[in-house]
């Protein structure tokens, strides 16, 4: 399955959530992410 859209996804994702109104947990779960960038620090994600 493709999207064909040439947006994003983590943009095009959060607004169909907002145009449907999804309900968090409910529908969809979000969570935390840390991923290591370099030797200097991380970085946190939301997914």
């Amino acid at each position: 399955m493709k999207l064909e859209s040439k947006r994003q996804f983590a943009n095009w994702i959060k607004q169909r959530i907002e145009q449907h109104d999804f309900i968090e947990n409910i529908e969809f779960i979000c969570f935390n992410k840390f991923v290591k960038v370099n030797k200097y620090g991380n970085k946190n994600l939301k997914e």
